[in-house]
């Protein structure tokens, strides 16, 4: 992302669009502190890499079957 990390995103994203899943994943030597963090500014579930396909379509199928949270 050029204009800005990850966590930046995160953090602006959940701001616009408080409803939208966000899953983070990341490697690299910091990544259990940056997933922390990620969770810290909003991601709603986070996964280290390297990571398995099936791990990260059962996060999208139950972030999609949970839906938006009531307001």
């Amino acid at each position: 992302m050029p204009e800005r990390d990850g966590l930046e995103t995160i953090w602006a994203l959940t701001r616009e669009f408080p409803d939208v899943p966000i899953i983070a994943m990341n490697e690299n030597d910091e990544t259990l502190y940056y997933l922390k963090v990620a969770r810290f500014f909003g991601a709603d579930r986070v996964l280290p890499k390297p990571f398995l396909m099936d791990e990260l379509l059962k996060m999208v199928r139950e972030e999609l079957q949970r839906g938006p949270s009531p307001t």
